[in-house]
């Protein structure tokens, strides 16, 4: 099927805004484990700008699992509000939801110029504690036959 093109759907000025260099606040909308290029475990993330003249517009980040992932999901973790001296698995479904703010840098692929994410900037003050849920048993239901009386 053919799409029915309309020339005034085209706005020769519209089109993607690039992001402005400086601090943005982002959501993580997607997160997925992948194969690099190289053949290394990865995770591939989404995140939707979340203000500025690019608001609703996509970055995507690659975390190739080795020597510097830890550092970078321990950054996305602070910055996220998480307390990043827990110890826990990264798994996609932990990141997704999150918010935090990133350092956009600009660099350019083939001649146009793109965003990137530079580093997940720290918030002010220390990570918040995360509070461990104590592992609680069930008690049994009592039995008629327990009671004392």
């Amino acid at each position: 099927m053919a799409y029915s093109y309309s020339p005034g759907d085209y706005d020769p000025e519209g089109g993607f805004a690039v992001p402005d260099i400086g601090p943005l606040r982002v959501k993580i909308i997607e997160a997925k484990e992948k194969i690099s290029g190289a053949g290394n475990d990865m995770m591939e993330l989404t995140l939707e700008i979340q203000e500025g003249i690019a608001k609703g517009s996509k970055l995507w980040e690659y975390i190739v699992y080795g020597e510097y992932a830890g550092n970078r999901f321990g950054g996305i973790l602070h910055s996220c509000g998480k307390d990043p001296t827990v110890q826990r698995n990264i798994s996609p479904s932990l990141l997704v939801g999150l918010e935090g703010e990133v350092q956009i840098k600009h660099e350019t692929y083939k001649g146009n110029k793109r965003a990137k994410v530079a580093y997940w900037r720290k918030p002010e003050g220390e990570p918040k504690a995360e509070e461990e849920q104590p592992e609680t048993e069930e008690e049994p239901p009592l039995e008629y036959d327990d009671i004392p009386f």
